[in-house]
């Protein structure tokens, strides 16, 4: 799905009016003088300022909108932001000439700024409409309580005004769901939003803990990310099934290394005895390891041990990634007079 308009109007408006008569009313919502929309000796609803020229210039805000005389400001570096922080009145003013700024706080809350030009009756002015919001939701995945003790998320966007977090919490291995908000400000959506999370492991897991970062596009229907422990995690579950069940004595030792550029990237093993065997028909052990930033393209398991008091035939496979899980069962081989143990991925199992 590709970005979209996300506004069904523009949120900044702008155009020029002249003044004409000797009394004229506009709406600065609309761009529209709205004088003529009324009876004659009666005020427009519509209004946001007045302009009498019975004996002198006067400038009056209308229909509870307010005003604020900014005299020879700059009118160019006046945005939305600039113009909430100034105090409005319901005072009128006859300080009006060529390039002198006012700023109006309109009859329903939005802001505008206009600057008389020229020769005094022409004027330009702009508007900017109330923020408008689209959703951001981060999903966070569920993961095994051995692995990942909590996730830490923030998302952040820049802003006209500054750098903005739009949400961010903590979440434990159950995982979650972080909810915010983006704004146009009043001007336009950001393009993206930088959403960081960072992952601390179990002190058992022995993994050092890590931070990802993720630039999402601003769509028309907000942001939305789903992030799961696979995502930082390569995680090959192997499973037992050894019978007839192991004596005490009896130990498979597990030895794995992961192959990416060329060369070892990681590595590591696990002893595992009849006592871990013993305690259920199948025994499951996870080899974890974290890819970021190296892409691990396969992984190489060694098995060596004892099982019913005899040495086992050693079992090496190279496994290509990913692969979650190999099952691993016992298997008397006449011929050799030892125990083997084959898989699934050999079709034999």
């Amino acid at each position: 799905m590709r970005p979209t308009a996300k506004l069904v109007r523009s949120p900044v408006r702008s155009g020029t009016g002249t003044l004409h008569g000797i009394y004229y009313e506009f709406d600065l919502e609309t761009g529209v003088e709205v004088t003529q929309l009324t009876e004659p000796g009666q005020t427009s609803t519509h209004a946001d300022f007045a302009w009498s020229d019975v004996l002198t210039w006067v400038l009056v805000p209308r229909n509870n909108a307010g005003l604020c005389v900014l005299g020879m400001a700059p009118y160019e570096t006046l945005d939305r932001h600039s113009l909430m922080q100034l105090v409005y009145t319901a005072d009128k003013t006859q300080d009006w000439r060529a390039g002198s700024v006012f700023a109006v706080r309109t009859r329903s809350g939005e802001y505008a700024k206009v600057q008389l030009v020229s020769d005094s009756y022409n004027f330009r002015w702009q508007t900017y409409g109330e923020p408008q919001y689209l959703d951001v939701q981060i999903v966070l995945g569920s993961t095994p309580l051995a692995l990942i003790t909590r996730y830490v998320a923030e998302c952040t966007y820049e802003s006209p005004y500054g750098r903005v977090i739009c949400c961010s919490g903590a979440v434990g291995p159950e995982g979650g769901v972080l909810r915010g908000r983006v704004s146009d400000d009043g001007v336009a959506f950001p393009d993206h939003v930088t959403i960081t999370i960072a992952v601390d492991f179990t002190p058992e897991s022995q993994l050092a803990g890590i931070v990802k970062t993720f630039v999402q596009p601003v769509m028309d229907t907000g942001v939305a990310l789903l992030f799961e422990p696979d995502q930082v995690l390569q995680v090959t579950s192997l499973y037992f099934d050894l019978r007839p069940t192991p004596f005490p004595a009896d130990y498979l030792a597990v030895s794995w290394r992961y192959h990416g550029a060329g060369g070892v990237i990681a590595s590591g093993s696990k002893a595992l005895s009849g006592a871990d065997f013993g305690r259920d028909s199948v025994t499951q052990y996870d080899i974890v390891f974290q890819p970021d930033p190296i892409r691990s393209d396969n992984l190489e398991i060694e098995i060596v041990g004892r099982l019913q008091g005899r040495d086992i035939t050693r079992f090496v496979r190279a496994v290509t990634l990913p692969e979650p899980a190999m099952v691993l069962q016992s298997k008397w081989d006449e011929a050799t007079q030892a125990y083997g143990l084959v898989s699934q991925l050999d079709g034999q199992a």
